[in-house]
């Protein structure tokens, strides 16, 4: 019996069937899973513990490192010159689409071809979005620009086009003689 009770045996303890516990992209939370066993007096005639105690065990998953980013929402992609972008949120996600809580991380912008200023390009992220609230691109009449919004490997693509100068102002252009 003291053997028995200090788990130090001379054969195996477990004669059955068992599979492992897995978990697939669990969203987050706290798990707790209850375990029971019984052996029924025809497969264990001499066992002293035909219904043992039951257990459980808990789990916490909480959200992993951003993988996915997403607007929010929509942002326009056709501007007069010297866009100052409407405040607009960026969310965060985690491979199992969990949202990513308040982290040390910034969602950064950077945008190409390269423009005279980009303003407020970079923001905290907190309770699963990043806010920009000033976010600006000085750029030229007529262009199209890629922003790309990082944070660590995640990233999120918006195009923006300002308006030439021809559609802004039509008695700008020039005109045949």
């Amino acid at each position: 019996y003291g053997l028995d009770f200090y788990g130090a045996r001379t054969v195996p303890g477990f004669v059955g069937n068992a599979s492992g516990l897995v978990f697939s992209r669990p969203l987050a939370g706290r798990y707790v899973f209850q375990f029971t066993s019984n052996c029924d007096a025809a497969v264990c005639p001499n066992t002293a513990n035909a219904q043992l105690t039951s257990d459980s065990l808990e789990i916490t998953v909480t959200a992993g490192v951003p993988h996915r980013l997403e607007f929010a929402q929509s942002l326009p992609t056709r501007y007069d010159s010297n866009v100052t972008f409407p405040t607009f949120d960026i969310r965060a996600y985690d491979v199992a689409g969990n949202l990513i809580p308040s982290s040390h991380m910034n969602v950064t912008a950077s945008v190409t071809p390269s423009v005279h200023a980009l303003v407020g390009a970079s923001s905290r992220l907190q309770d699963g979005s990043a806010t920009f609230d000033s976010f600006k691109l000085i750029g030229k009449r007529g262009v199209a620009y890629d922003l790309t919004f990082t944070i660590g490997a995640a990233t999120l693509r918006h195009g923006v086009n300002l308006f030439p100068c021809s559609q802004i102002k039509p008695h700008s252009a020039t005109t045949d003689d």
